[in-house]
């Protein structure tokens, strides 16, 4: 049975933001299976999403639709600037 760890990783350039890892056990072996940044500009929004993801077993190959859906919620709700201000 495989089992799913999401992380979140920290972007440095060219600013500051956090997106996230997912890493897949297969066999015994981790082994990175997605990724997706920038998602939010706030750390611990990052580390909540991927926490829930972890809790969920996510597949990987849903993590896109899930932080295009976390980004659509934190515009609405004004949390956060939209993932394309990270770079402008």
């Amino acid at each position: 049975m495989k089992q799913v760890f999401y992380e979140v990783l920290a972007l440095r350039q060219p600013r500051e933001g956090y997106g996230l890892l997912a890493l897949e056990r297969t066999e015994g072996v981790w082994r990175a299976a997605a990724a997706c940044a920038p998602v939010t500009e706030r750390r611990e929004d990052a580390a909540r999403l991927a926490a829930l993801c972890t809790a969920l077993q996510l597949s990987p190959i849903h993590l896109p639709e899930v932080t295009a859906d976390f980004q659509q919620q934190a515009l609405a709700a004004g949390l956060d600037k939209s993932p394309d201000s990270l770079y402008n």
